[in-house]
């Protein structure tokens, strides 16, 4: 049993969909089953035939292009077009339609990549090596979920930084290290929950603070000697082990915060920044007028509900994942962003359409329906019987008590095993039943020292 507020009502009613029927936990699940962010797998292309790295191992019976193949001009998307059939269901329909079309290797935004061949789920990035989910990136390595970084390593969730190396939710902040959560800083090192500081070592806590060791103050002359002597101890292992316990005793010295975020109005999760009127929501940044949100780090989003990943100007987005830069009125969807997206629904991997229904592959197209072109003497007759054809859908389904149209896709939909996506990394099935319920896929998992 799950609350449902007037304000979601609200919501509900504006964006035309019924009250859900899953808690919201259920539909992040529903979500996070049809994203694979660092299980990379070496395969043939589809078409070229040539040897890529892809989020698909081979046993997976999926048709995958190289990154380089999907998104040029030598197959067209609409050749897997069919009709719709009105004497079977929409979902068994739509299920064939997406093991048929082919997905890129990898989900990045290719043409913006430069000499980054080992990143997934990324765009505008630059010279870099096994990083994921970042944009406006260069010259980094192992990190997740990044924006805007330069020449830094090791980083989880962070952006506008530069150099930095082992750190988590760092923001505006150049020569960090080993350290959590600090904002507008530079040359801090073992510390966390800290503001507008320069040149600390393991500290936490601090606001405005320059020459800090262990959160005591020193002068400019003993805090460097001290410095100096520090950094020949962080180049052996048991040395920086031993710095990092001194540390850690001063952290859990200081009252943590109940809330980690900066510049937010009414809003209730974590880790938020910059966010107005958010509630149930993790990881946003830029977020307003939205609930059960998620790992939202690009900003600008509005009325959106139940939307995980991305961001970039939306908004009117309801339950969807991997949709952002310029979309609007997307609903049930899995990838579907880029150009001038709008009134896309039940939809995966269609770039800069408008108008869809239905469709996978799909590129800078208009009105579409489970990916058949229509003729345009046709098109306008099309979109008045479809449009309320999905309405009365709606409408119906709940009647029958069938409420699958209602949600994000059946599980069964996912591009991947069942023990390869996002979602056990987050909240994971014993191990048993990840055996019981997943493929394998293992033998061909590409070992990390064998990536370069």
């Amino acid at each position: 049993m799950f609350l449902i507020e007037d304000e979601d009502f609200q919501f509900y009613k504006k964006i035309e969909v019924p009250p859900p029927t899953f808690c919201p936990e259920c539909r992040f699940q529903r979500r996070l089953n049809f994203r694979n962010e660092r299980n990379l797998y070496k395969r043939p292309c589809g078409l070229c035939k040539k040897i890529m790295i892809t989020t698909f191992s081979s046993d997976n019976p999926r048709i995958a292009y190289c990154q380089e193949c999907w998104w040029s001009d030598k197959w067209d998307p609409a050749d897997y077009g069919r009709p719709y059939d009105p004497s079977r269901t929409f979902f068994e329909q739509l299920n064939e339609l997406f093991n048929e079309v082919p997905l890129p290797a990898l989900g990045n935004n290719y043409p913006t990549l430069v000499n980054s061949e080992y990143v997934n789920e990324s765009g505008s990035v630059k010279d870099s090596y096994l990083t994921f989910d970042a944009d406006f990136c260069e010259n980094t390595m192992y990190g997740t979920r990044l924006t805007h970084i330069k020449d830094s390593s090791d980083l989880y969730m962070s952006r506008d930084a530069e150099l930095e190396y082992e750190d988590v939710a760092c923001y505006r902040s150049s020569r960090i290290f080993f350290s959590e959560d600090c904002a507008d800083c530079v040359n801090v090192y073992f510390s966390k929950n800290m503001v507008n500081c320069q040149d600390c070592f393991g500290c936490a806590g601090l606001r405005n603070k320059q020459y800090y060791l262990w959160n005591q103050a020193l002068t400019k002359e003993a805090y460097n000697e001290k410095l100096e002597a520090f950094k020949k101890s962080m180049k052996t292992r048991m040395g920086g082990s031993a710095l990092w316990e001194e540390a850690l005793a001063v952290w859990n010295s200081v009252p943590y915060k109940f809330f980690h975020g900066l510049g937010n109005n009414n809003v209730t999760g974590d880790y938020l920044y910059h966010s107005k009127n958010a509630k149930d929501s993790f990881q946003c940044q830029g977020l307003e007028d939205g609930r059960f949100c998620q790992l939202i780090k690009d900003g600008s989003v509005k009325d959106v509900y139940d939307y995980t990943i991305w961001g970039a100007n939306v908004h009117m987005i309801y339950d969807c994942i991997n949709v952002g830069e310029n979309t609007a009125n997307a609903k049930f969807n899995f990838v579907v962003a880029l150009g001038n997206t709008m009134n896309a629904e039940y939809s995966m991997w269609s770039l800069n359409v408008a108008n869809i229904f239905g469709c996978s592959g799909i590129r800078g197209k208009n009105t579409i329906f489970s990916i058949k072109n229509i003729q345009k003497n046709n098109m306008n007759y099309c979109v008045r019987k479809l449009l309320p054809i999905c309405k009365r859908i709606h409408m119906w389904i709940r009647r029958e008590g069938c409420m699958d149209m209602e949600n994000f896709f059946l599980a069964s939909f996912r591009p991947m095993h069942t023990t390869k996506q996002t979602l056990w990394n987050i909240s994971p099935l014993p191990k048993k039943r990840r055996r019981h319920e997943g493929g394998d896929g293992e033998k061909n998992r590409v070992p990390n020292m064998q990536l370069r």
